[in-house]
């Protein structure tokens, strides 16, 4: 009996560790639970060293994708180009010294080469204050246009003032203009009649083509 006993205890002792369901469970389970300890760790590790070479990544990860969506639907600016019409107006503008005269509208039109200024004076002393104020604003602003003999063939000038008739009513007219070539303009010194101190609608015939006055300020 003795003899039958011991290959059945050493059979027993070899049954318990054949595999993880026959009595080995505690111990699997262990190394299961270290291997993915393991794995976490590496992991953690892992996106340690990212955060750290790649700061930028984690802190402005969604303001820069805001701001490439922005640029992406971002309007591009664009330069408005001045015209040569503006450019004239803004230069007569500057150049005009005459206080109470308004240079009121520049039409350039480029077919043509010609330029077409309008004047407006308001207040109104008397028919020589409006002629002397005219004709000096005239010589101010003919002392630009002839910088641009290129772009301008012909210059009419014309000013406007309230009227009053005989039955007191008021309305805005024209008692002023002038034209001329710019072959003729670039002839004057238009700077110098500037200091003209005689009557300056001799020097404003003498250099315009065409002169006209209203009959009720004509010289």
């Amino acid at each position: 009996m003795a003899e039958e006993d011991a290959p059945q205890q050493g059979n027993d002792a070899n049954k318990g560790c054949s595999g993880c369901g026959d009595g080995c469970g505690d111990g699997c389970s262990a190394g299961t639970q270290k291997l993915l300890l393991i794995i976490v760790g590496l992991v953690v590790v892992a996106s340690v060293l990212v955060a750290i070479t790649n700061p930028n990544d984690f802190e402005t990860g969604d303001s820069s994708a805001v701001a490439k969506a922005t640029l992406a639907t971002a309007t591009p600016t664009v330069v408005k180009q001045v015209s040569f019409e503006e450019k004239l107006e803004s230069e007569l503008k500057k150049a005009n010294q005459m206080t109470g005269v308004d240079i009121e509208s520049v039409t350039y039109n480029e077919q043509t080469k010609g330029v077409v200024i309008w004047l407006f004076q308001e207040d109104v002393w008397d028919e020589k204050h409006l002629r002397n104020s005219f004709a000096y604003t005239t010589f101010d602003i003919m002392g630009v246009l002839v910088k641009y003999p290129e772009k301008i063939d012909f210059v009419t000038i014309a000013g406007k003032t309230p009227m009053i008739d005989s039955k007191g009513h008021t309305s805005i007219d024209k008692v002023y203009q002038v034209e001329t070539t710019i072959d003729d303009a670039k002839t004057v010194n238009w700077d110098n009649l500037i200091n003209y101190n005689k009557d300056v609608t001799v020097a404003i015939k003498n250099n315009f083509e065409s002169v006209w006055w209203h009959v009720a300020v004509r010289p």
